[in-house]
């Protein structure tokens, strides 16, 4: 069960980082006469701790005579001032929009993925030597909720720089087709691995919601509701020997930059994760924390909260907002993780 419907509304909104640069201003030296050997060894300053450390070639203590030896006592260094420069920086630059064909800088694999409205390869970088994912979008008439998905998710990735959320790297607008260019996840979605090891027990579960909220903590701090989050919507990066596999958010095409205290109306979301505000057409960015707490009760039964044979029963069990706490393994759960299920929910 997909998405039942998207907003193609874009945000203008310049995300802007404001980035704190020490520059150094190299102080006046002031000369004078040499008066006595003993007066004029004077010992130089230690260098300032705050600072960034420089290679070996740049420490003052190494600084040589014209004779060639090492003078540690250079009586003309002087400690140079800091002034603290404030630098603007539009996060977009760092997300590259090339006009040329990308099968020239990328070689396609094998098919990762194949929908309706387009193909997701496996690409291989010719100079760099590494794999990305690259997302093939077809533009013709019938693709045009596809392409304003596309367009709206590109403009929402290139605000954000989260170890928890994909990241884009290169998009390509062809003549033809849209090709975005992205990290590539190599494990798979956690759907697959709930299918697969489900019930976690919360160590584990906790491992996995702490990158979740993590991630959303960070979105809302930016504005961006995701409005869509699901197991399979969630990718792991690798997998590790312990198993606390490392997970990055994906599908930000029905994502939004929403507005403090002025609610949503617009429908949309995945049936099982959908919470009920969204439902009733009336929500705000905490619509995302619900789907947490699906996602968490997942993690630790197995099973979904809100069952039902099809969509329209499934949206009554959700409105309803009953679920259960008390077969298996809630018996064994800790009243911490109950609590934690019972606020997001």
């Amino acid at each position: 069960m997909g998405v039942i419907v998207c907003d193609s509304t874009k945000s203008k909104d310049k995300n802007k980082t404001i980035i704190e640069a020490n520059t150094k201003i190299d102080a006046d030296k002031t000369s004078t006469k040499e008066t006595d050997k003993n007066t004029n060894n004077k010992e130089a300053q230690p260098p300032d701790n705050n600072l960034p450390k420089e290679k070996d070639v740049n420490n003052s203590n190494n600084l040589k005579n014209d004779d060639g030896k090492e003078n540690k006592n250079e009586a003309n260094i002087q400690k140079p001032n800091e002034e603290k420069l404030l630098v603007t920086l539009d996060s977009k630059v760092f997300v590259g929009k090339g006009s040329t064909d990308p099968n020239q800088l990328y070689i396609r694999k094998k098919i990762l993925g194949r929908g309706s409205f387009g193909t997701v390869y496996l690409v291989k970088q010719k100079e760099l030597s590494r794999y990305f994912a690259m997302k093939v979008i077809k533009k013709t008439s019938k693709n045009k909720e596809e392409e304003d998905n596309l367009m709206n998710e590109i403009e929402i990735l290139r605000k954000l720089d989260h170890p928890n959320i994909l990241k884009i790297t290169d998009f390509y607008p062809l003549k033809t087709e849209y090709n975005i260019i992205t990290e590539y996840c190599q494990e798979g979605e956690l759907f697959d691995e709930i299918k697969a090891h489900a019930p976690f027990n919360e160590v584990l579960t906790s491992w996995y919601m702490k990158q979740i909220l993590s991630a959303v903590s960070y979105c809302h701090g930016m504005n961006i509701i995701h409005r869509d989050l699901k197991p399979e919507n969630i990718l792991i990066v690798k997998r590790v020997k312990s198993g606390f596999h490392p997970i990055k958010i994906i599908d930000f095409g029905t994502a939004k930059v929403f507005q403090k205290e002025k609610s949503e109306h617009l429908l949309i979301g995945s049936a099982y994760y959908i919470a009920p505000e969204v439902l009733s057409r009336n929500y705000s960015e905490l619509c995302d924390l619900w789907s947490c707490g699906v996602i968490m009760y997942i993690l630790l039964t197995g099973r979904p909260p809100f069952n039902g044979i099809n969509e329209d029963e499934i949206m009554k069990k959700i409105k309803e907002g009953n679920y259960d706490l008390s077969k298996y393994p809630w018996g064994i759960i800790s009243e911490d993780a109950k609590d934690l299920v019972k606020g997001l929910l």
